[in-house]
C-alpha cells in the first residue's frame, strides 16, 4: 500500500509543480525595450542576461512603463476596473484619453487623408508632424 502510495505521489508531483509554476509565472523585460513577456515567449529567450528585467506581475510592469508583447500576448494589469488583454479590451468602454484621439488631419501623396490617429495635442500623426 506504501509503495502504491508513494508510486502515485511521484507522478502528481511534477504535475502540480508544473501547473503552480505556470501560475505564479514571472514576466520579463529589457532593459533597452518598453515590452514584457511570457518566460517562454522567443524575445523573452533573446534578451541579454545583463539586460533581463524580472517582474512578478503584470502590474508591477505596467508600473515600470511596460507594455505587452504582442507575440506572446501576457496578461495585462487591471487598470480602473477593466480587465485587459493584450489584443482587447473587456468590459467597459475605452477610457476618454483612448477616445479623444483623432484622424490625422494631413493630406497623402495619393491625395487621401491620412489614416493615422493623430498625436495628443496636435491634428497630425507622427508622420505628419514634422
Amino acid at each position: 500500500m506504501k509503495k502504491v502510495f508513494v508510486e502515485l505521489l511521484l507522478l502528481v508531483l511534477p504535475i502540480i509543480l508544473c501547473l503552480s509554476t505556470a501560475f505564479a509565472q514571472p514576466f520579463v523585460g529589457s532593459k533597452n525595450s518598453n515590452k514584457y513577456h511570457k518566460l517562454t515567449c522567443n524575445w523573452a529567450q533573446r534578451i541579454n542576461p545583463s539586460n533581463k528585467v524580472t517582474f512578478k506581475n503584470a502590474s508591477e510592469a505596467a508600473a515600470a512603463g511596460y507594455q505587452p508583447c504582442r507575440v506572446c500576448n501576457p496578461p495585462v494589469a487591471q487598470d480602473e476596473g477593466i480587465l485587459k488583454t493584450g489584443k482587447q479590451t473587456i468590459g467597459k468602454q475605452q477610457t476618454s484619453t483612448d477616445s479623444q484621439s483623432q484622424q490625422c488631419q494631413a493630406i497623402t501623396k495619393k491625395g487621401t487623408q491620412c489614416k493615422r490617429k493623430a498625436q495628443p495635442g496636435s491634428k497630425y500623426c507622427w508622420q505628419h508632424n514634422k
